[in-house]
């Protein structure tokens, strides 16, 4: 329910039309100023849903933007800001990162980028599920590299993430492979 009225309130938006419709049919078929205003109310409600999910910033929507803003470091070349997302505990499964230092991520990412130009880095359809201060996240990124960036990867990453005092950070990727 949370998610539905936080992050992505289509249904209800798609739910207080309805309503909104239907107290319009029966407004124009009786006349009825008490129905009249009675019209007011889905579209006051669609007011609070629109507000209140323009103000609370779930931490689903926190992780995303972190990603987000993992994907935008590599592509202006900012590596250092990759840290600022990365736990200080941080442990990787992968062959091109050195386990349990922060510091060889920002180095990996900096070299990968480097060696396979890579010019655009756009995360996509992602997963995440919350459980308290940790949480597991798949992601999909459209890798764009090459000359020009003409050549492109997808490429799907587990993730575990940490609630720190200073925000969501890395704290595993457990897993990298070659979507289709």
């Amino acid at each position: 329910m949370a998610r539905t009225l936080f992050e992505d309130p289509t249904y209800v938006y798609i739910s207080l039309a309805l309503a909104l419709a239907v107290l319009a049919a029966l407004w124009h078929e009786r006349r009825d100023r008490r129905l009249a205003w009675a019209m007011l109310a889905p579209v006051a409600a669609a007011m609070v849903v629109f507000t209140v999910e323009r103000l609370v910033v779930t931490d689903r929507e926190k992780i995303a933007s972190a990603t987000a803003e993992i994907a935008r470091a590599i592509e202006t070349r900012q590596f250092g800001l990759i840290s600022r997302c990365v736990d200080t505990e941080f442990s990787a499964q992968l062959p091109v990162i050195d386990r349990r230092i922060k510091a060889n991520v920002v180095s990996a990412c900096k070299e990968t980028a480097e060696e396979f130009n890579v010019t655009k880095v756009v995360a996509g359809r992602m997963e995440v599920d919350v459980s308290g201060r940790q949480a597991a996240m798949r992601v999909s990124t459209m890798v764009h590299w090459g000359p020009g960036g003409r050549q492109r990867a997808l490429l799907v990453w587990d993730v575990r993430w940490i609630k720190r005092p200073d925000g969501w950070k890395v704290l595993e990727v457990t897993d990298l492979r070659q979507g289709i």
